[in-house]
């Protein structure tokens, strides 16, 4: 989580690379990291965690969106198509689609 969550972080969901924490709350973010860090005490490294986590929550500069169910679709001119339910879900067989130019639309 630290790519996501630290302000310098590549991945920071919120502004990516920032040179400094924007807000007091990112600042202790970043703090409370390199506390976890330099922590040996399970216990402790808990307490610092939870904090975290309560700031995130708090603050909420995200949020999950949770959808069961992907939907796809295509033309009917799209030939072999066979859709999965694994990732790519339309194009896991792309070398064998084709365009059928003559079908109704």
């Amino acid at each position: 989580g630290k790519n996501i969550h630290l302000s310098s972080g590549r991945l920071h969901a919120w502004y990516p690379q920032q040179p400094q924490a924007a807000t007091a709350w990112e600042a202790r973010i970043d703090e409370l990291f390199g506390l976890m860090d330099r922590e040996l005490d399970d216990a402790v490294r808990k307490k610092y965690c939870d904090e975290m986590e309560c700031l995130v929550a708090e603050n909420c500069p995200k949020f999950f969106l949770v959808a069961p169910n992907a939907y796809a679709m295509a033309k009917k001119t799209v030939g072999n198509l066979w859709p999965s339910v694994l990732r790519p879900q339309l194009t896991w067989n792309v070398e064998e689609l084709y365009l059928n130019v003559f079908a109704e639309p």
